[in-house]
C-alpha cells in the first residue's frame, strides 16, 4: 500500500481506495496525524459500524462494538486476497493482510480466540481492505 504520510493527496487517494471497497466516505473528526487524510470510512454491517482510518502505509478499521472472538476467529481465518507486505503474515487467510488486534505479522486462529474480542484490524493491501469489508457486508448478524 503506498506510504501517504504527509503526502499532499492524501484524502483523494484514501478517498479512491475506499470507493475501490465499496466504504462509504464521510468528513473525518480532524486530520489524521500521519497522512493529513481529512475524510475516513464508515461501513454498517450487521450489528456492528467500522470505521476506517487511513495510516501510513495501512488501513485501521475500529469496530464498534467490538467482534466476539468467535466471529473474529471465523474473519481471519477467512480465504484471503494474494498479496503480502512487510507487516502480513505468511498465511493466505484474510488475517495474514487484515490483522486482528493490529498485530504485526497476523495472528493464528488460537491466537485470535485467545485475545478475546477484537475491535481493531491493520488491513495492509488495498485488496485485502476490499477482502475485509465484503467479508464484513457477508458475514455479520
Amino acid at each position: 500500500m503506498k506510504n501517504l504520510a504527509g503526502h499532499e493527496e492524501s484524502s483523494r487517494l484514501a478517498a479512491e481506495e475506499l470507493r475501490r471497497a465499496a466504504i462509504p466516505i464521510i468528513p473525518a473528526d480532524k486530520p489524521e496525524h500521519e497522512t493529513g487524510a481529512q475524510i475516513e470510512g464508515e461501513l454498517q454491517a450487521g450489528a456492528y459500524t467500522f470505521r476506517f482510518t487511513r495510516r501510513w502505509a495501512y488501513w485501521s478499521a475500529k469496530a464498534t462494538p467490538p467482534l466476539p472472538a468467535s466471529i473474529a476467529v471465523r474473519l481471519n481465518e477467512s480465504p484471503g486476497p494474494a498479496g503480502r507486505t512487510h507487516y502480513s503474515g505468511n498465511g493466505s487467510n484474510l488475517g495474514a493482510v487484515a490483522r486482528a488486534h493490529g498485530f504485526a505479522g497476523g495472528m493464528d486462529a488460537v491466537s485470535v480466540r485467545e485475545w478475546g474480542e477484537c475491535e481493531i484490524w491493520h488491513i495492509d493491501t488495498p485488496e485485502g481492505l476490499d477482502a475485509f469489508a465484503t467479508w464484513c457486508r457477508g458475514n455479520l448478524p
